[in-house]
């Protein structure tokens, strides 16, 4: 008996996700730009690009000794004009002239006109120092000691308070809601990966060269435990067993790669791939994409039966990149063919994919 043409794959039970797939980019959600008011020469510079630093630490100074002498200059004046202030007033409770009430309210003004020039002088000392406003890294660094400079001297980033933003097309992003979860694959990590979740959709949209995007960002959430199924992906490691591999695993939306991301090595700026899960199915019938066809109208499938092969139409239901949910027509059990005369591997439940499409149109999916 000559051999079926096709890879011979049992219907099974297991769970389906459709995903909405975008590509964006890691970002702080806790970063600054630190400089100085004015201009000055810089005296002291003690950060450099990539140091990590603690809240209160000091990070730059400016040369103080104009700004020493401004507020000196200005605590002088204050003094004088409180002098003049302290004479009007005996002057005027006299009686004598030349000074009269309108005189005293005069150098009262003045007084006040001098403590905002002392509180400013002393502002302008205080801020000559740059403090780190909270725990973490110096991202960037610009100018150096001994020269002049002005605006920003350094960046500080919070590499704990990381998030991704991604920009979805309009007719996407009316299928994300917040709290929804996601699988986030990280290219500069070999396509590790890491839970994630929608915190945020941006309510107005981004018009650039006719095309309507939207804002969309999303927390870390960090590894799924041993045996935790990620959203919409592959289980999480077992005991015993490669990562991402497991009993019941969900095929299709982002399963690029099965081993979880070390949330410690996810930097601002990585490219993320993210896949947010929208609508998901567990314990229903699927095959792989590839061993559905159309034929006419309708949908089919070769299913394998006492070594005989046979045509049988089916009807589906959510489909993703890698698995389509059958509604009717097959049995669990049963044995479809995937074509073989492709030089791609043919993808069987359980092992690796890309992420899904919207129900019912999964890629290489017969419209």
């Amino acid at each position: 008996m000559a051999a079926p043409l096709g890879q011979p794959v049992a219907v099974s039970r297991g769970s389906i996700a459709a995903t909405v797939n975008a590509t964006g980019s890691v970002v702080s959600g806790a970063a600054v730009r630190l400089g100085f008011r004015g201009t000055g020469l810089l005296a002291e510079l003690r950060a450099s690009a990539g140091q990590a630093v603690k809240k209160g630490d000091v990070l730059a100074r400016l040369d103080t000794t104009e700004l020493e002498l401004q507020v000196a200059q200005a605590r002088t004046q204050l003094a004088i004009a409180q002098a003049a202030v302290n004479q009007a007033e005996s002057l005027v409770a006299l009686k004598r002239s030349p000074y009269t009430d309108s005189d005293l309210r005069a150098a009262q003004a003045a007084v006040d006109q001098a403590q905002v020039a002392v509180k400013a002088a002393q502002y302008n000392l205080d801020n000559a120092t740059l403090v780190a406003p909270f725990d973490g890294v110096v991202s960037m660094v610009t100018g150096a000691a001994g020269e002049n400079v002005s605006g920003p001297v350094l960046s500080l980033v919070d590499p704990k308070a990381l998030r991704v933003d991604v920009s979805l097309a309009e007719g996407d992003v009316a299928r994300v809601e917040v709290g929804q979860p996601a699988i986030l694959t990280f290219e500069a990590l070999g396509g590790q990966r890491l839970q994630g979740k929608v915190t945020a959709v941006t309510p107005s949209a981004t018009v650039q060269a006719g095309v309507v995007t939207y804002l969309v960002s999303l927390s870390l959430e960090g590894q799924p435990q041993p045996g935790q199924a990620l959203p919409g992906g592959t289980t999480g490691p077992r005991p015993g067993m490669g990562p991402g591999v497991g009993p019941g695993a969900i095929a299709g939306a982002g399963t690029v790669a099965q081993s979880p991301a070390d949330p410690s090595k996810v930097k601002p700026g990585m490219t993320v791939n993210a896949s947010t899960v929208y609508s998901r199915k567990d314990n229903v019938l699927v095959v792989p994409n590839r061993a559905i066809r159309m034929q006419g109208q309708d949908r089919v499938v070769d299913v394998l039966a006492d070594g005989k092969v046979g045509m049988r139409v089916v009807t589906i239901g959510t489909s993703n990149d890698q698995l389509t949910e059958i509604l009717g027509g097959l049995k669990e059990g049963e044995q479809v063919l995937i074509p073989t005369t492709s030089t791609a591997p043919a993808y069987v439940p359980g092992l690796t994919g890309t992420s899904g499409r919207q129900p019912g149109v999964g890629a290489g999916l017969p419209r």
